[in-house]
C-alpha cells in the first residue's frame, strides 16, 4: 500500500509518501513527475533505496553513512524505528538543485514489515 501526496507551496513542489513494505518487497515510496522516482526495499534491519530519473537532467544520491537519531516516548515493543536522509542532485554543476529527503521507518520484525513515510521539497 502506498499514499502519495504532492502539492505546490510558492514555487517550491513538496512530495510527501507512505508505503508498507514487506521483507525483500521493493515498493515507490516518492514519486516527483518529470524529476525523480523513490524506491524502497526493506531487508532485515538494513533498507535500499533507488533513485530512478523520470526526466531529462540527469541525477546523483547519496545517503550519509550514520543515520540520525530516533527519538521515542512510550513503550515500542518489538517495534523498531528509524530516521534516514538522503539527497537527491537533479542537473549538474551551478545549475544543479539539491533536493533533501527525510524518511521515517517503523519496522515489525515479527510481521517483517516495514513502514515508510518520506518528505522531500524540490526548490526552484
Amino acid at each position: 500500500m502506498t499514499v502519495q501526496i504532492a502539492t505546490e507551496l510558492d514555487g517550491s513542489r513538496v512530495v510527501s509518501g507512505t508505503a508498507r513494505v514487506p521483507d525483500g518487497a521493493r515498493a515507490t515510496l516518492l514519486r516527483a513527475p518529470g524529476l525523480f522516482r523513490l524506491d524502497v526495499q526493506p531487508r532485515s534491519d538494513t533498507i535500499r533505496t533507488v533513485v530512478r530519473d523520470l526526466g531529462d537532467r540527469g541525477l546523483r544520491s547519496s545517503m550519509p553513512l550514520v543515520g540520525g537519531s530516533v527519538f521515542v516516548e512510550g513503550e515500542l515493543g518489538r517495534l523498531r524505528p528509524g530516521h534516514h536522509e538522503l539527497t537527491i542532485e537533479l542537473g549538474e554543476g551551478d545549475a544543479a538543485v539539491r533536493v533533501p529527503v527525510v524518511i521515517g521507518t517503523m519496522r515489525d520484525p515479527d510481521l517483517g514489515l516495514t513502514t515508510f513515510t518520506a518528505q522531500a521539497t524540490v526548490e526552484p
